[in-house]
């Protein structure tokens, strides 16, 4: 039980959030690969968590949901491959980064036209909102 109340509680801070973000300047934040948006939040579990959590909110500026259609995965062109990592016996890195992008591919409610938006779940920095979408309370 108590588990289950603290994801609630990361979860209800993480979109109090997504409520105060700015938008981003940048027209490329999160359209190109080698701009992605860093979305690392503790473990894979809670990084999926918020990933799904920011897209539920994320809206076109006419206030149509993104529908999400597939997802793909890319290499990272700023994953650096020659830094020395530890690893396990397997060979994967103990941090879990294997220098992969998400790509999220979506299409409008109501209009019908696709959008893609990269992610990394491996970085963290300032999450911000792509030019021509906005966050949206449900």
């Amino acid at each position: 039980m108590a588990a289950v109340v603290l994801i609630f509680a990361n979860n209800y801070l993480f979109a109090q959030n997504i409520l105060e973000m700015k938008n981003s300047v940048d027209s490329t934040y999160g359209y190109l690969i080698n701009n992605p948006i860093k979305i690392k939040q503790g473990n894979r579990n809670k990084t999926t968590e918020r990933v799904k959590l920011f897209f539920d909110y994320l809206r076109t500026f006419d206030g149509q949901k993104l529908l999400l259609l597939w997802i793909e995965s890319h290499q990272n062109p700023n994953f650096n491959s020659k830094k020395r990592t530890l690893k396990y016996r397997t060979g994967m890195p103990v941090n879990g980064n294997l220098g992969l992008l998400d790509k999220f591919v979506f299409i409008t409610e109501k209009t019908k036209d696709t959008l893609g938006l990269f992610v990394d779940v491996y970085n963290k920095s300032t999450i911000e909102i792509p030019i021509g979408l906005k966050i949206e309370t449900k």
